[in-house]
């Protein structure tokens, strides 16, 4: 296959003189004949019915590993760039509330799969049809028909939506907040907050360029995070109204279904706070993102399908993801 360059490797970062500061306009660079990343995301999960007399808590967690390489295979006039994802490998452990350990989960149908992303020297994915493809396959492997019931088994699905729409964002939304970022610079976008099940809530992500954090090597950029709750909205009347901003929404599962487990007995999600932060490795002459971490706890309450006296069930969830160049 004949080789892409989508950039030089003196054009993966152009230094822009200011009057009191140097800016650097952040771009990515796909030169490479393949990249490997090593995806872990992990949530830890507390259950507690407050109200009961017990007050018992109950716990829950959820891990995946997955593998993805990327490939360019193709390049515009523009300058965007097909890139051709493979999934190498995806495993998950998971733990529910009643102790039952599982090693399985649908995401498995993607692992050998490849599929298309085209993004731009920006960081920003221009054409998302691969992803959702993928999604949708997972998402089916999940429904199983029972009678005249769909049953969603438990999956890690949305945690794979959420590291592949974000995996550029810390470069594709400073690109759209100016034409360069210096030390000291804010900026702010929006992430997914993944989850057992739908829930309706988003993450105000602030980015920030800490002097004190940057490396002595110049080729490398720090690129510091922290997040806060962006949410629905309550009527008078006790329903929550919330619209999505982020776009397009990850798609993976068609029409009406029951989830299996506790998230299924559990209703009306409404998170009450999330605090945390997390930090982004960028290699500026090359264009590559080499790291990313992401770290924050989220608190929710909930409610149940059938009425359990005054009992409301609090849920405290740790989420942890982590991106990690590999080869």
């Amino acid at each position: 296959m004949k080789r892409v360059l989508l950039f030089s490797i003196a054009a993966a970062a152009v230094i822009i003189s200011g009057c009191s500061s140097e800016k650097t306009y952040l771009s990515l660079g796909f030169d490479r004949q393949e990249m490997v990343y090593n995806f872990v995301s992990q949530r830890d999960i507390t259950l507690t019915l407050e109200g009961s007399k017990s007050g018992k808590k109950q716990n829950a967690s959820e891990k995946l590993n997955m593998q993805i390489a990327y490939k360019p295979v193709e390049v515009d006039e523009l300058g965007s760039t097909v890139l051709e994802a493979e999934c190498r490998n995806v495993s998950v452990r998971r733990s529910s509330f009643t102790g039952k350990k599982s090693s399985s989960d649908p995401l498995e149908v993607l692992e050998g799969q490849k599929w298309e992303i085209k993004i731009n020297s920006a960081g920003e994915i221009e054409d998302y049809s691969g992803l959702q493809n993928a999604l949708a396959k997972a998402g089916k492997q999940a429904i199983k028909e029972s009678g005249k019931r769909r049953i969603k088994d438990p999956d890690m699905i949305l945690d794979f939506a959420a590291t592949q729409w974000s995996m550029w964002n810390a470069v594709a939304s400073a690109n759209k907040k100016s034409f360069g970022i210096s030390p000291g610079q804010q900026w702010e976008s929006l992430l997914m907050v993944p989850f057992a099940v739908g829930i309706p809530a988003e993450r105000i992500v602030t980015y920030s360029l800490p002097a004190d954090m940057q490396p002595e090597d110049e080729n490398t950029m720090v690129i510091k995070s922290s997040y806060q709750l962006s949410t629905y909205k309550e009527t008078e009347d006790g329903k929550l109204k919330f619209k999505p901003s982020i776009e397009p929404r990850p798609k993976p599962y068609e029409g009406s279904f029951q989830t299996k487990g506790m998230f299924g007995f559990l209703r009306n999600y409404k998170p009450l706070s999330l605090e945390g932060g997390g930090k982004t490795v960028y290699d500026q002459l090359q264009g590559v993102l080499v790291s990313e971490t992401q770290e924050y706890d989220m608190l929710m309450e909930a409610g149940f399908m059938i009425p359990l006296g005054d009992s409301v069930p609090k849920l405290e969830v740790h989420q942890k993801i982590t991106v990690e160049l590999a080869e």
